[in-house]
């Protein structure tokens, strides 16, 4: 079985594809995925970098990775710790103004289930009494 494929000229002016630019044609199991064909030893040398980089730091970046992950996870006795810290060094009033608001901001960045985060939606949610 054969079919063809029309597609617009809006739809690949941006991509600077034209009747004479080979196309690539791969699926991902779900859709098909056209790509026009550019200079394969340029794509060739770019994916011997990235391995090569991978090869050279990939270690390095893994545990900077896991590392930042770490900073995410304060607890209220950190954050108090380093506002005690910034108003030292800055000044400013003591304390906090309220506890209760900043307990569930901690709390967030930890919540999962089954061992996996969970991330946000994009909507941002306001804690309770907040304005």
């Amino acid at each position: 079985m054969k079919l063809s494929l029309v597609i617009d000229g809006p739809l690949l002016e941006p991509l600077n594809i034209d009747a004479d630019t080979p196309l690539e044609i791969t699926t991902n199991g779900e859709a098909l995925i056209i790509t026009p064909v550019r200079d394969k030893k340029r794509r060739q040398d770019f994916e011997a970098a990235l391995e090569k980089a991978d090869r050279q730091y990939g270690r390095m970046l893994k545990n900077l990775a896991g590392w930042i992950a770490g900073l995410v996870s304060l607890t209220l006795a950190r954050v108090i710790e380093i506002h005690r810290d910034q108003m030292c060094r800055c000044g400013g009033s003591p304390g906090t103004r309220d506890l209760d608001l900043l307990k569930p901001a901690l709390t967030t960045p930890r919540a999962g289930m089954g061992g996996q985060y969970i991330k946000g939606s994009g909507l941002r949610k306001r804690p309770r009494g907040a304005r």
